[in-house]
């Protein structure tokens, strides 16, 4: 099988970024075609022009303007992109709390979706055995 070079970016705020990171690169390691460049962000755009596969796993990362026609133009030109977890996701904290703003057209559209928060969580159950609201 021919050599297929692949670009990761690993950097999750809110996760355990460098546990993710040590267990992708074990199983991109178990095909002896794969050899893999690492990095912390998009910023290396001529890295990732020149792989054949780039995986994510990002959750707040933000790239920059040149960075998202960067993206689109690798996976215009038929690389494969593999956005794991959150990489969809960029969060905001504020007085309301935390919201997902919409910002990074150009990246959020190149990956096909963008987080927008969490379902909303239904009121709790109350009661049970004997007080009339929950199951028996």
């Amino acid at each position: 099988m021919p050599r297929i070079d692949a670009y990761l970016v690993a950097n999750a705020r809110f996760h355990d970024t460098d546990f993710a990171r040590l267990e992708l690169l074990k199983l991109l390691h178990e095909d002896d075609d794969v050899r893999v460049r690492v990095a912390e962000s998009f910023a290396d755009t001529e890295g990732i022009r020149a792989a054949d596969v780039l995986v994510t796993y990002t959750c707040d990362l933000r790239p920059e303007p040149e960075e998202e026609e960067a993206l689109r133009a690798f996976v215009e030109g038929g690389g494969r992109w593999v956005a794991l977890h959150a990489t969809n996701a960029l969060l905001d904290f504020g007085p309301e709390g935390i919201i997902a703003p919409r910002i990074c057209d150009t990246f959020m559209e190149t990956l096909g979706s963008r987080f927008i928060g969490p379902p909303a969580a239904p009121p709790p159950r109350t009661g049970g055995r004997g007080g009339g609201g929950g199951p028996p």
